[in-house]
């Protein structure tokens, strides 16, 4: 007989009827929270961009069948020398030193070609402009000289012109000055020959 009574014994059974289907809602929620995790983590890892760690394992097994990226084709230079017959040491390093040189990228700067010799009783020659030939060299040289010439014989007219107009202007001012001068004798001689006569003359006392 059931301690809680007589009413009570036909419960008893029930609270263990119910354990199986409380498993199975067990796992379930176990499964489910694992594939919610799993879900959030593939997410978060392509927003990242790490989607590769989450391939399935079939995925390698479809690459290594069908891979996405092939090897490039080889060169066919390379090619060529496959099926070449073999060829002696000298030719062989005739051809690798003018592969080598059709591979080699150009220059970034032209070579510089070599500076002239400095003649010794004057300054060493200036280095010539960027895409400068010898003969444009000289050319420019030569103009330059020649406006150095010309600019030289044109001072020279100028302070020959220069020197002929203060002369000129010289010459006039003492011109001047000794016509002022004669000016001032011959009005001295005047006064002094009005003072004579008025000595020679006679005082009248009225």
């Amino acid at each position: 007989m059931s301690p809680w009574g007589y009413h009570h014994m036909h419960h008893f059974p029930r609270r263990f009827g119910g354990g199986p289907s409380r498993l199975v809602w067990f796992v379930l929620g176990g499964l489910t929270a694992t594939w919610w995790a799993k879900r959030s983590e593939m997410h978060r890892a392509l927003g990242d961009g790490q989607e590769h760690r989450f391939r399935w394992c079939s995925s390698a097994k479809y690459e290594h069948h069908h891979p996405h990226h092939q090897l490039p084709p080889p060169p066919p230079q390379q090619l060529q020398q496959q099926f070449q017959p073999p060829q002696p040491p000298q030719q062989q390093q005739q051809d690798q030193e003018t592969s080598l040189q059709a591979q080699a990228p150009p220059p970034l700067y032209p070579q510089q070609q070599p500076q002239q010799q400095a003649p010794p009783w004057g300054f060493p020659p200036q280095p010539m402009p960027f895409g400068w030939s010898d003969r444009q060299w000289e050319e420019e040289k030569a103009r330059m000289w020649a406006l150095g010439q010309h600019a030289g014989d044109r001072m020279s007219d100028l302070s020959e012109a220069t020197l002929e107009n203060v002369l000129a202007t010289v010459e006039a001012l003492k011109a001047k000055v000794a016509e002022h001068k004669a000016q001032r004798e011959a009005e001295r001689r005047e006064f002094q020959r009005q003072l004579d006569e008025q000595k020679k003359e006679p005082r009248h006392y009225v």
